[in-house]
């Protein structure tokens, strides 16, 4: 079977969850002697490239250079774009094209692969809100960033004032045109497809799947909780985004700034962001507190090591979170989890087991939490020991290729 994994993203340029669990599929398939595998990611166009479409990482994986996105109808209005993508689908004429999200490709890709490939089946996992909720998917108001329990156009409306209720009218019938040519859909959680599903998408179509993750280290990293300086170490993973908890894990910091047992340090960045939500990143970053260390943006192939030199991790998150991959990354390497009970969160860990849930905002039960494993780091090593294990990631790609077999009958 030939797959086209497109993704969003590429994580090789703007590294994420919804970019790592697409390339981790394409790796994964592409391991397989019953399966040739594509993959085509997005990312910026540097100012020499022409070309709309190159191969700068290999012969097998491509990467769109987006152009002219309007994300509020999620449209990709680059004019050479869908010549672009029916040459690159031609020449390649995979059985399945396998989307990851729909930002920078557009909500119009899945009809310009139906067009060049009609017999093709088209799949889109989906990792985010984005074509509900015009707030770059978060479903969480604005300014206030409260929870958003359902899009509706006096809703949105008042979340974006510049637009009428008619436009959020036109916007859902819009991006629902082009979902249409979706053979199926994938949520990496039951919270997400009831989302959806309540949105109006058609049940029959959308399962729930793992994503398929980074496999685990051959060996065991070392025991958590036990530091010669005696410090617990507190990694956080990811987008320094606001929405995934950074003021929170900071404000807990604060509370904390007195315990010389603890050091939090922030592994990420927060360059891949819209620009206002990179804004107040900068300005929490800037407050920081001096047990708050940032490390940056960190490639793949240190994840292990980064992860060795943790005892717990952290996921504050403050809104609905789909299926956080460092979750199961953190699991599959011995790690306890202290994370916001939100969204899809509550399907990957169980409270006392796997780590500790927390309500979603509370920076104080989170500086509780981390002074208690600070002062009682025997209870980190306790919880290492019956950590749940993620699906491994050849076990999730078998599962995607029966839901393709499926699909072609």
């Amino acid at each position: 079977m030939k797959v086209l994994v497109a993704c969003q993203g590429h994580p090789r340029l703007a590294p994420g969850g919804a970019e790592s669990a697409a390339y981790h599929l394409f790796e994964a398939l592409a391991a397989r002697p019953d399966c040739s595998a594509r993959f085509l990611g997005c990312g910026p166009a540097p100012a020499a490239e022409r070309a709309r479409i190159t191969q700068p990482f290999g012969p097998h994986d491509y990467v769109y250079h987006a152009q002219d996105m309007h994300w509020f109808h999620l449209a990709n209005r680059d004019p050479l774009f869908p010549a672009a993508l029916d040459r690159l689908l031609r020449a390649e004429a995979p059985d399945v094209v396998h989307l990851h999200g729909l930002g920078r490709l557009g909500v119009e890709a899945p009809m310009l692969i139906r067009r060049a490939l009609p017999q093709a089946r088209i799949v889109l996992t989906l990792h985010e809100y984005l074509p509900i909720c015009a707030n770059h998917g978060q479903m969480v108001t604005r300014p206030e960033r409260r929870l958003c329990a359902a899009a509706s156009p006096a809703a949105c409306v008042a979340c974006f004032p510049q637009h009428s209720e008619a436009d959020f009218v036109l916007r859902e019938r819009y991006i629902k045109l082009f979902l249409r040519h979706i053979d199926a859909a994938i949520a990496p959680s039951a919270f997400l497809r009831d989302r959806y599903i309540a949105w109006g998408l058609d049940p029959a179509r959308l399962s729930v799947l793992d994503n398929v993750g980074r496999a685990a280290p051959a060996e065991p990293l070392p025991p958590v909780g036990q530091a010669a300086d005696g410090v617990l170490r507190v990694g956080y993973f990811g987008q320094l985004a606001p929405t995934k908890g950074l003021g929170v894990l900071i404000e807990a910091a604060r509370l904390l700034a007195g315990q010389a047992s603890l050091r939090i340090t922030l592994h990420g960045d927060s360059r891949a962001l819209p620009a206002e939500m990179e804004q107040e990143s900068r300005r929490l970053l800037a407050a920081a507190p001096a047990n708050v260390h940032q490390h940056g943006r960190y490639a793949a192939g240190e994840l292990d090591a980064l992860m060795a030199a943790t005892d717990v991790v952290v996921v504050p998150s403050i809104w609905w979170e789909n299926a956080p991959m460092v979750i199961d990354e953190a699991l599959a390497r011995g790690r306890p989890v202290i994370a916001s009970t939100i969204g899809g969160i509550a399907e990957r860990l169980r409270d006392g087991i796997d780590g500790v849930l927390l309500p979603p905002g509370d920076a104080a039960a989170l500086a509780r939490t981390l002074a208690r494993f600070a002062a009682l780091p025997h209870h980190l090593s306790e919880l290492a020991g019956g950590l749940r294990q993620p699906t491994p990631p050849a076990a999730a790609a078998e599962r995607h290729l029966a839901l393709y077999r499926a699909l072609a009958g």
